[in-house]
């Protein structure tokens, strides 16, 4: 994966969604961004997803697999496994993400359930003391 040069037009949609991932990693919050297609922006601001993903406790993925990927014109089904490991603790989830082609170029929609999470999120209390 070249991480020095961003998504181009022409790149798989699984490319799209594993640069994502490394820039999420990397906590290049702003680049991560990017990736997601319009409609995801409308739901999750860029500011709330920094924020949610700056103040919550870091997740590494750690690695990564794309058993399948499904393009029909301009959207993709990307089935998708990652281990992340947050604190010292390591778990293994699968879902499908969905891309689309914008301006040429995959873009990754966020699903509902990760709308969800950033939408509900609740800063972590501040300790005074």
């Amino acid at each position: 994966m070249d991480l020095t040069r961003k998504a181009e037009p022409g790149a798989p949609p699984e490319e799209v969604l594993a640069l994502q991932y490394e820039y999420t990693n990397m906590q290049s919050w702003d680049l991560a961004y990017d990736l997601f297609a319009e409609r995801t922006e409308g739901s999750v601001s860029e500011e709330l997803y920094t924020r949610v993903n700056t103040d919550d406790v870091p997740s590494t993925i750690t690695e990564y697999s794309f058993p399948s990927v499904e393009v029909q014109g301009d959207n993709a089904s990307i089935e998708r496994i990652n281990t992340t490991s947050s604190e010292g603790e390591a778990s293994q989830t699968s879902a499908t993400q969905e891309a689309v082609l914008e301006d040429g170029a995959w873009r990754i929609l966020m699903r509902d359930d990760q709308i969800e999470f950033y939408t509900n999120w609740t800063p972590p209390e501040e300790t005074t003391g």
